[in-house]
């Protein structure tokens, strides 16, 4: 029987030569090196071919050369065609359907640049959200505006994805890979719209949430990318792209003619989309201009399955599709096996095109019941499942799981049901060495692993034998029994020797693998077809009356709502506006605030903190540049610290408070002592206590409130919640800016005992009990403490504030009373807001880093009070 022919169109093979060779010990192999659609329909016409029976097209490319594969070309093709197995994912090139009319498949090889397209679009996705193509544009301009621009601007523009929703249309091969990605490193939840939903399996292990309806996934999606192949029409059209969410994103991997272009850049120039990543394009090869030019898209030339890794994967899947065919009659991967009149119910693994519900709608058209495993045999089940349950849900078909265990090959098993055991390559070796062969010799003409495993065997079966140093052939021939018992297995999927199957299972050659079948009946409202389900009630359906002849879907409460743009709290100010109750429920008046520009005086002098204190030292400390310094504070200057409504402080504000006498008095104390100290023993500068800085603590406030109280001492507690600069090093637990909380309580009589008890009262306010003090040191507190919290979530012991009775070298300048005494702690309000609502890293809580999505997402804080 002389061998069938094969047309190999284009170029010639790069990687895969050796089943190559095996493709042609099958077939007779005829090039067309010509790809002009001109050249090929002479070609045809002439019958320059003969009568070819298959067509290989291993090269990676659009389609092109030859223009689209329509009924022009495919009707030309002579009558013993059966197979056409080319390169590439798409196929809106391909006439599927043609092809089917005349008993033709087509496969393609889009599993093997799953890999690199969703590599691709992860890229996309990630410029989308970060702009990484503005940056590198500008870098490569050279130009230094650009480069300051993008260096000054992006972040201000630009999102982590972490935590966002990322909506992929088509989870299928690649559409799966990008979630795995997406989810997995990104840490993005993931949502998905799908002709059929995926097994709770495949859900799960991407923790994916299904989407019926389109526009429900588009309005709650912060990205969406377009991963389903061209089914004749638009998938993203005005109307639909007007429902995704307010600034989301959009990238396409899949095909051009899935986006109306227009469409979408209406939405980017309003805003409805912030950003689009395209690798392919409406008109390819031609990119929209528009498009090209808007900062905030990037393009590419339908290069996302780029990679060596695709070529060669899409040269191997082709042979082997047409090796499979020829030998079983079966493709691997058909994309137009369900349109066979040949073939009644055989349907594309990948489900590709049509609907699965469709198919098994049509299934049982004619029967009232029917089995999964016999009308769909190429099915994974849990499609079938995932099409029963939409199906069983609407009551049109019922169905019953059957299971059983099957025995399957292994990927060593089919090698050797494909080219023999070890054993029998070693013999067949030593049998071929006439005059005997050396030990040494036998891997390289079987391979190590055969000679490794094999040579024993073949001893043990009495194949082979030993003569001084040689192997020679003890036998003429042999049965390769495990060869055959494999492909026994690998026909009728079960032995009937139960010890061989252990044998062999022992030797890992098969495994045994479940098997789901499902028994699916007609239900009480089963329908020929799937009636689309409307979902909005419009006026033109009230006036025509048509509403009375549709069929409306049922609302879904589990589905999240369409996101409304909205204002929102940030998280500080939530656990700020927590901390002022607490402080009003003490019995505390909020101090005024609104300085942030403090002279030394007040930020330092007054808190007698010596002139030559490192943290007056520019790497700790803001001054300002323009102007240096301020004028002295003087009588009648303390308008501008208005005293608390609420407070009494100012009752005699009639007679202007003495800060000459202040002034005086801090400098002496300062230099020689009072009020029992010896003081710091140096000159003290004016100049440098009127030096402006940017505020490095609110105390500096409670120095001139407690200034105040001192004109009329009585009992007073004060708080403040506001930010302070200090000059450090910005990384995930400190900024260069900052809130404190801070409080004073002033009374006379106040002891260190009373001390701690307040803030175990305070704190427990918070939440935090069993507090530790730690001995401290502060320039203007004596004694001093630190406190300490325990950290269930960190396990250990950790700094929750700074505390201290306020020195007399501080208080009796101001004009205080010597019984009198004041506490005074503080702590940041960032750091219990990180722990509230777990952020490790301060930057994303404030400043220009912060996603608005975590500030608008975060729920209403509440501390356990007591």
């Amino acid at each position: 029987m002389s061998k069938p022919i094969l047309l190999h169109l284009g170029e010639p093979i790069k990687w895969n030569h050796e089943l190559y060779q095996k493709l042609g010990e099958t077939f007779v192999i005829i090039r067309n090196e010509s790809l002009t659609r001109d050249s090929f329909i002479q070609a045809m016409k002439q019958k320059k071919y003969g009568e070819f029976y298959a067509m290989y097209r291993p090269f990676w490319n659009s389609g092109n050369e030859m223009g689209n594969w329509d009924s022009e070309l495919i009707n030309l093709l002579p009558p013993s065609v059966k197979i056409f197995a080319s390169a590439g994912a798409g196929f809106d090139w391909v006439d599927t359907g043609c092809f089917a009319q005349r008993g033709i498949v087509y496969c393609n090889s889009a599993i093997m640049c799953t890999e690199s397209v969703a590599d691709a679009a992860i890229w996309l996705m990630l410029d989308t959200f970060r702009s990484f193509s503005w940056s590198a544009e500008a870098a490569r301009s050279l130009d230094t505006d650009q480069f300051w621009d993008a260096h000054r601007n992006i972040a201000a523009v630009t999102h982590n994805p972490k935590g966002h929703n990322l909506g992929i249309i088509g989870l299928g091969n690649i559409g799966f890979r990008i979630a795995q990605k997406a989810h997995t490193a990104f840490g993005m939840k993931i949502l998905y719209n799908d002709i059929v939903r995926k097994s709770p399996e495949v859900e799960s292990s991407v923790e994916a949430v299904f989407y019926e309806e389109l526009t429900d996934m588009l309005a709650v999606s912060d990205c969406v990318i377009v991963a389903t192949p061209f089914g004749g029409s638009k998938v993203l059209d005005g109307p639909t792209i007007s429902k995704m969410k307010h600034g989301s994103r959009l990238c396409n991997i899949a095909r051009g003619k899935l986006i109306d272009e227009d469409a979408l850049i209406s939405a980017l120039e309003s805003g409805q989309i912030a950003a689009a990543g395209l690798d392919v394009h409406y008109n390819e090869p031609h990119v929209n201009p528009k498009l090209a030019n808007m900062k905030n898209v990037v393009v590419m030339c339908h290069t996302a399955g780029a990679s060596i890794e695709s070529h060669i994967g899409f040269e191997r899947l082709g042979m082997e599709n047409l090796l499979s065919f020829f030998e079983t009659g079966k493709a691997l991967t058909p994309v137009n096996a369900h349109l066979l009149p040949s073939v009644k119910y055989a349907l594309v693994v990948c489900l590709t095109m049509g609907d699965l519900t469709a198919q098994v709608l049509g299934a049982l058209s004619s029967e009232s019941s029917v089995l999964s495993s016999d009308v769909f045999p190429s099915v994974p089940s849990t499609l079938v499942k995932s099409a029963l349950d939409r199906l069983a849900s609407r009551e049109m078909v019922s169905y019953q799981t059957l299971d059983r265990e099957e025995v399957v090959l292994t990927e060593e098993g089919k090698t050797i049901a494909e080219e023999g055991s070890h054993e029998a390559k070693v013999f067949e070796a030593v049998r071929k060495a006439v005059e005997g062969l050396k030990i040494g010799d036998l891997p390289g003409l079987v391979g190590k692993e055969s000679a490794k495993v094999g040579a024993g065997k073949a001893f043990k079966e009495g194949w082979i034998k030993k003569e001084k140093d040689l192997l020679v052939a003890n036998t003429d021939s042999i049965t390769d029994l495990t060869r055959e018992q494999l492909r026994t297995i690998q026909e009728k999927r079960t032995h009937p020797d139960v010890k061989t199957i252990a044998d062999l299972r022992k030797r890992k050659l098969v495994a045994m693998q479940k098997v789901i079948s499902f028994r699916i009946c007609k239900g009480p409202k089963y329908a020929a077809e799937l009636v689309k389900e409307e979902t909005d009630l419009t006026a033109e359906m009230l006036a025509s009356g048509s509403w009375k002849n549709l069929k409306f879907k049922s609302y879904n409460f589990k589905a999240q709502g369409a996101h409304t743009p909205s204002g929102a709290l940030h998280p500080l100010n939530k656990v700020r506006h927590e901390f002022r109750q607490i402080f009003f429920e003490m019995g505390f008046t909020e101090m005024p605030t609104n300085r942030f520009v403090e002279t030394g005086f007040w930020n330092f002098d007054a808190l007698y903190v010596p002139q030559q204190h490192p943290a007056r030292d520019l790497h700790d400390t803001f001054y300002i540049s323009d102007p240096v310094v301020a004028d002295r504070p003087r009588a009648g200057h303390e308008t501008v610290r208005p005293a608390p409504e609420s407070s009494s402080v100012g009752t005699k504000q009639e007679e202007p408070l003495d800060y000459d006498g202040y002034w005086d008095n801090v400098k002496a104390v300062h230099e020689n002592g009072k009020y029992g100290s010896i003081g710091y023993r140096y000159t003290w500068s004016p100049e440098e206590a009127l030096r402006l800085v940017m505020r490095t603590h609110t105390t500096a406030v409670s120095t001139a409130m407690l200034h105040k109280l001192a004109a009329n001492p009585r009992p007073a507690r004060y708080f403040s919640i506001d930010r302070v600069f200090r000059n450090e090093s910005v990384d995930a637990t400190h900024l260069a800016e900052f809130h404190q909380v801070e409080g004073v309580i002033a009374d006379f009589g106040l002891t260190l005992g009373g001390l701690i008890g307040f803030m175990e009262t305070f704190f427990a306010k918070m939440g935090v009990h069993g507090l530790r003090f730690k001995p401290a040191y502060n320039p203007y507190t004596e004694p001093s403490m630190e406190i300490f919290g325990w950290h269930e979530g960190l396990g250990r012991w950790v700094e929750i504030g700074n505390s201290g009775m306020f020195r007399p070298e501080m208080l009796q300048p101001m004009g205080m009373p010597k019984d009198m005494r004041v506490y005074g702690w503080g702590l940041s309000l960032e750091r219990p807001t990180m722990i509230k609502y777990g952020v490790s890293n301060i930057r994303e809580l404030l400043g220009h880093k912060v996603d608005l999505n975590f500030v608008e997402g975060n729920p209403a804080v509440r501390l356990e009070k007591d």
